[in-house]
């Protein structure tokens, strides 16, 4: 989607930085890239990114794209200005024994650890053994949210996961058929490729996370499958400083507590790995892995951070397919579509790229978060079913039951309240005596609602975005007026506290 200069400043701004041999390319033998993850965020309608590109070295398969990526990027280079960027997102291929200029210096991860402080949001993440190290190895609160280091000798329970034997994480699911040689079907066997089918592993969601809930109140359970993951976890020392000569706590403290990384998502190991039915690597051990990991640190007022086990999740070859000039270990050609095969993989797909579309929510700064929740909610409004179920005869309770029935989750939000504090950052339910109810709700977001269908209702149809600030008003304008019919009907002081952090009228 084109942001037009008026919405710009509302839109989250995300620089992609890669090495090594991963690309931004359409290309075909760009068995490592990001283009189809990254050009799900940029068509979204409901919620643009700008995405700026760039390469720690030069993308092995620049293609003709309007400007190429940066490339030999660096954080103190001239002129660059990190704060133009609401977040960074790293994908990390080589390791620090890939030479001292693969790796962040350290007047780098100052300047990005000082970004971090204010606010900046990051994504980083390799894949097994110390893949990404040199990227992403040292970063504050990154380095201890997911295993970076690896010695082929070593037991320790810190050590990486292996690329191969038993102890290897292998989240594949069989595929559909091991075709031979001789062309003679062989029935369901382990392949390397089956990383590339439209079958997903499962993941274990503990309890729902903004991260992982889709737009209709689902769960985000299903991820592409990969042979050997990494492994994101939990830290085990919050107390530890980074940066400025060790003067910051890498995990501050809220009301004199630490704010903790947790893991929203595990993957799982399956225990059908056997010698004979995995011709791919031979026998695993099951179990369960952390496979996403997220760090809130609005409650300690500084930027988020996400974690994953494997780029994998994100690469085309395992979203839409093994490319046609790479051999197939299974003899099974539909395994060049990836999850684009069939109709059930296209859903999984669809679900798979809202959990890319809930990173770049989550990750962004609270007043970018609220331009988004704004726009989604306009888009709603002129979609089906809303399109078609909205009336001006309708009351705002209705109308906000109606809205929050059609789309009750915004993009990187889930819980109680999502759509009013998706759409107001400085509310803060938790401030309240008693928790709103849903009839609350549903009235001061109906309000919302009446005042975003009153703005040019000749153009009901019409998919124009007004500007961010004009979004932002008619929110606070919808807003005011629920909460003072509100204030006359409940107790709940909802209205009290949304009118707190509405613009006050000179």
């Amino acid at each position: 989607m084109k942001v037009s200069p008026q919405q710009d400043a509302g839109v989250p701004k995300i620089l992609v930085l890669v090495d090594g041999p991963i690309s931004y390319s359409m290309d075909a033998n760009a068995r490592f890239s990001v283009h189809t993850a990254l050009e799900a965020l940029e068509t979204d309608l409901t919620a643009p990114v700008k995405i700026t590109r760039a390469h720690r070295q030069t993308d092995p398969y620049a293609d003709r794209r309007d400007p190429p990526p940066i490339a030999r990027f660096r954080f103190d280079d001239p002129g660059f200005d990190i704060d133009a960027y609401d977040q960074v997102w790293f994908f990390g291929f080589l390791r620090q024994a890939d030479g001292p200029q693969a790796s962040l210096s350290d007047a780098e991860i100052e300047i990005l650890f000082a970004w971090m402080e204010r606010g900046g949001g990051v994504l980083a993440m390799g894949d097994h053994e110390n893949l990404g190290e040199a990227l992403c190895g040292r970063i504050p609160r990154v380095r201890s949210m997911r295993k970076w280091k690896f010695d082929p000798g070593s037991v320790s329970p810190d050590n990486a996961p292996p690329i191969d034997g038993p102890n290897r994480h292998d989240t594949l699911v069989k595929g559909n058929s091991y075709i031979d040689g001789r062309g003679r079907d062989q029935g369901r066997l382990y392949t390397f490729d089956d990383e590339s089918d439209d079958q997903p592993m499962k993941l274990e969601v503990p309890e729902p996370h903004p991260l992982l809930t889709t737009r209709d109140g689902g769960t985000i359970d299903r991820f592409p499958d990969h042979p050997h993951e990494g492994e994101v976890v939990v830290p085990k020392d919050l107390t530890q400083r980074a940066g400025f000569g060790g003067k910051s706590l890498e995990y501050p403290e809220r009301d004199g507590e630490r704010v903790a990384p947790v893991i929203v998502a595990w993957a799982r190991v399956l225990d059908d790995h056997t010698d004979e039915s995995d011709i791919n690597k031979y026998r695993a051990n099951p179990k369960s892995f952390g496979a996403v990991g997220a760090y809130d640190g609005h409650l300690a007022g500084v930027g988020r951070v996400v974690v994953d086990s494997t780029w994998h999740h994100w690469f085309d070859i395992n979203l839409v397919g093994l490319p046609r000039n790479l051999p197939l270990t299974s003899g099974d050609k539909r395994k060049h579509n990836g999850f684009l095969d069939t109709e059930s993989g296209r859903e999984h797909l669809d679900r798979i790229k809202q959990y890319f579309l809930n990173v770049a929510h989550w990750l962004s700064p609270p007043r970018k978060q609220a331009a988004m929740s704004a726009r989604a909610l306009w888009t709603a409004l002129r979609s089906y079913p809303l399109v078609e179920e909205l009336s001006p005869r309708m009351t705002a309770e209705e109308m906000g039951r109606a809205t929050l029935a059609a789309m009750p989750y915004l993009p990187g939000r889930s819980g109680a309240t999502r759509w009013l504090t998706g759409l107001i950052p400085e509310l803060k339910i938790s401030a309240l005596k008693a928790a709103p109810g849903l009839d609350d709700e549903a009235a001061l977001v109906g309000a919302v609602v009446k005042q975003m269908l009153g703005e040019s209702p000749e153009r009901r149809f019409s998919r124009d975005v007004p500007s961010d600030d004009r979004l932002a008003a008619l929110v606070a304008e919808g807003a005011t007026a629920g909460s003072d019919v509100l204030e006359t009907k409940s107790a709940s002081g909802l209205a009290a506290a949304v009118k707190a952090c509405l613009p006050r009228k000179s």
